[in-house]
């Protein structure tokens, strides 16, 4: 948390990454950005939505980490995260059996996300902060999530006006 509000970390600003960003800076978060191309974090920076950083752990003091990456990389990247950060880590994958049981040893720390929400278009160039705003976000936690990181990641998608639904 900072004197405006809670602090985020959101890696991969694509279209989802993006939107979450400036939908989360234009609440008064704090928002880290990362992505594997740096070029992309500096020019969502210049769109007023965080501040970009080159590694993850420039993060370390961010209360909740986001990852944006494509399914594929999700995996590995909230490894990394974990490895660098004491954040809350959920992620935006639109699938989750292979993601939750690969990661289920940090079961306190990774709560996964899918919010029901998208476009056919792809890329920080069409982030919209109102693309989650109505759309459900499905959070699946396990048997050893902490009520306090379920609490944070559903109130972070409240935040932007998302409507929660545990399975």
């Amino acid at each position: 948390m900072t004197a405006s509000g809670p602090s985020v970390l959101v890696t991969g600003i694509g279209l989802m990454g993006g939107s979450l960003a400036a939908a989360l800076a234009g609440l008064g978060w704090r928002v880290l950005l990362h992505h594997r191309r740096p070029e992309v974090a500096r020019q969502a920076q210049a769109l007023g939505y965080g501040t970009a950083i080159e590694r993850i752990d420039e993060a370390a003091d961010v209360g909740i980490a986001v990852v944006c990456t494509p399914v594929g990389a999700i995996v590995d990247a909230v490894r990394t995260v974990a490895a660098s950060t004491a954040a809350i880590i959920t992620d935006v994958g639109s699938t989750k059996n292979r993601i939750v049981s690969e990661l289920s040893a940090l079961g306190d720390r990774f709560v996964g996300s899918h919010p029901m929400a998208g476009s056919h278009r792809q890329g920080l160039e069409h982030a919209d902060p109102g693309l989650f705003r109505g759309c459900v976000t499905v959070v699946t936690p396990v048997a050893a999530t902490p009520a306090p990181a379920l609490a944070a990641v559903e109130a972070l998608w409240r935040a932007i006006g998302s409507r929660v639904v545990r399975l």
